[in-house]
């Protein structure tokens, strides 16, 4: 910042810099915004907002400042004018102000004229703390003050003007206004360097910190090594599971409009995918708040005769999230259903849970149960059920039968055909393909349409044609209209019912399962994945040729 500044004041190549009028007092090395702003633009290359912004930050952090305007420290694109700071009260190169010289800046406005000088509120009482924290300086600084006032009764108007402003800009920057942002808002941590003597600490100061630091030896702490183990170990055990670090399978549906993925990952769904019911073997935590694997975990439990726990947890976390009129009935089902002595459905707690669950009965709340079910969630539900299920049959099951997506390419055709890719092992998606190609039409551009329509009509749409195609009647009312004034979309109504009830479909579904293309499956090409090397700044290398033949397929495309 300094540097820019020093360009500034340059003589041949800075701001111009000249004596201004400000109405009948003329104003030594002066400028204006507008000139301000426009060398900024030239010299950095920027647009005028930029430069606005710039000369702003310079303003605000006490570089330069405004003429006979002590409100704001705002530069404008217009005829206002500025005058740069004297470098000694830069704020690089001047220590921040003590309170005795505020306090003589505000005791010598205070006895100057009100109606220009007048200090504002938050001034005045900063006047009278200084007053009170100061007031064995208070005659000194008194002294000091009147000794400036009959000083500057001395100097020239212009002179006073200048002093005035420069005066007010600096206070400004190191005093704000409250709530007002400025850039050199000192740091809360202490310096070593503050200035006056430290506090001296009583006992009680004492015995305070020696409390603080004995609950301190007993406090948890962790070495940087073992947390940054710990991410890592995260990072491993998640990352297969981060929408951002892997692709949406089969396909992202926003893109390829495939909604096969909103399908496959909906909250409840009957067969899971196999990415689904691993994750549930990471923690109870991701098992129980997925809804599907919540189903599949009572299910489990009720085959070994123990889903009273699960039953009782999930009663207990609809408690939390019951309304206050519902609170007492819910309390009073669950004690009868679970903990009541002969409940249908009584589970296993200890004494001392039992004892807070019948002192919070005194008084019904939505944590009632609190206790007990964090007893059964940690002793019965994470360390013997969730165990048992992930080991259990049910659960192998579960990830044998997972659904496994394959990754489904989209294909973008950039002013022309897309092209088709080879065919898979999958079945291709038929939506994908009617986005890409749509209903076929003729490439009449080059063709007269009274030829081709009278060969269409003839040969599909009059009664009797040798290829007479089946549409209704409808479409054969909006192709009688629109052979009256022939044209290239004459027959679209048409084409676009036979390609979306007869092709898409009929004849498309039965393709698929035809033997015909069961053979082309069988015989396409397999081509392997080859890398590409780059070369940065000079020619690509090439690979060492291997055993197979080249792709000539792909060398022509």
């Amino acid at each position: 910042m300094e540097g820019l500044v020093r360009e500034m004041q340059d003589v041949e190549n800075g701001v111009p810099v000249r004596s201004q009028k400000l109405f009948l007092t003329s104003i030594p090395s002066a400028f204006m915004g507008y000139d301000l702003v426009e060398w900024l633009m030239e010299r950095l290359g920027i647009e005028e907002s930029e430069a606005l912004n710039i000369a702003n930050q310079l303003c605000l952090h006490g570089y330069f400042f405004p003429v006979n305007d002590s409100k704001t420290l705002v530069v404008k694109d217009d005829s206002s004018l500025y005058r740069f700071q004297t470098p000694y009260y830069w704020p690089w190169q001047h220590k921040a102000p003590d309170n005795v010289e505020y306090a003589i800046y505000l005791e010598k406005r205070s006895m100057r004229n009100k109606q220009r000088h007048g200090l504002e509120d938050y001034e005045s009482e900063a006047l009278s703390s200084l007053h009170k924290n100061l007031k064995g300086k208070w005659d000194i600084i008194k002294m000091q003050a009147e000794e400036q006032v009959k000083l500057a009764k001395e100097r020239k108007k212009g002179d006073k003007i200048v002093g005035d402003s420069q005066e007010r800009a600096y206070w400004r920057v190191h005093r704000p206004p409250p709530g007002q942002f400025t850039p050199l808002e000192p740091c809360p941590v202490p310096s070593r360097d503050r200035q006056g003597r430290p506090r001296r600490r009583s006992a009680d100061d004492w015995q305070r910190e020696v409390d603080f630091l004995s609950a301190s030896l007993g406090r948890t702490r962790m070495k940087m090594s073992q947390a940054c183990e710990s991410l890592v170990q995260y990072h491993e055990i998640f990352a297969e599971y981060d929408p951002l670090m892997q692709p949406a399978l089969p396909s992202n549906p926003w893109v390829s409009e495939d909604t096969t993925f909103w399908q496959l990952n909906n909250t409840l769904v009957d067969v899971p995918t196999e990415k689904r019911v691993k994750r549930w073997s990471i923690s109870i935590e991701e098992l129980v708040s997925d809804p599907t694997g919540l189903i599949e975990f009572t299910s489990y439990l009720k085959k070994e005769y123990s889903h009273e726990n699960i039953r009782f947890w999930l009663a207990v976390n609809d408690l939390r999230r019951s309304a206050h009129s519902q609170i007492a009935r819910k309390v009073k089902e669950i004690y009868e259903e679970f903990l009541e002595p002969g409940a249908p459905c009584e589970i296993n707690i200890d004494s001392k849970t039992m004892e807070k669950v019948q002192q919070g009965l005194k008084h019904p709340s939505r944590f009632t149960f609190d206790a007990a079910a964090e007893h059964i969630y940690a002793l019965l539900l994470k360390k013997d059920c969730y165990p048992r299920f992930i080991r259990s049959e049910h659960y192998k099951s579960l990830l044998a039968s997972g659904i496994q997506p394959s990754h489904k390419k989209r294909f973008f055709g950039f002013g022309g055909v897309a092209k088709k890719k080879a065919s898979t092992a999958t079945a291709p998606n038929t939506g994908l393909l009617t986005q890409l190609t749509g209903p076929p039409r003729y490439n009449r551009s080059k063709i007269h349409p009274m030829n081709f329509l009278g060969i269409d009509f003839r040969e599909f749409l009059e009664p009797g044609a040798p290829c007479e195609i089946n549409i209704d009647s409808k479409t054969m009312e909006k192709v009688q209209q629109g052979l009256k004034h022939p044209s290239r979309f004459t027959f679209d109504a048409a084409a676009e019912h036979i390609y979306a009830l007869l092709l898409k479909k009929d004849c498309y579904p039965r393709f698929i399962r035809s033997e015909h293309y069961k053979s082309l499956l069988a015989s396409g090409i397999q081509p392997s994945h080859k890398k590409r090397f780059f070369g940065f700044g000079g020619v690509a290398k090439k690979k060492a040729s291997t055993a197979t033949a080249p792709n000539t397929g792909l060398l022509t495309q």
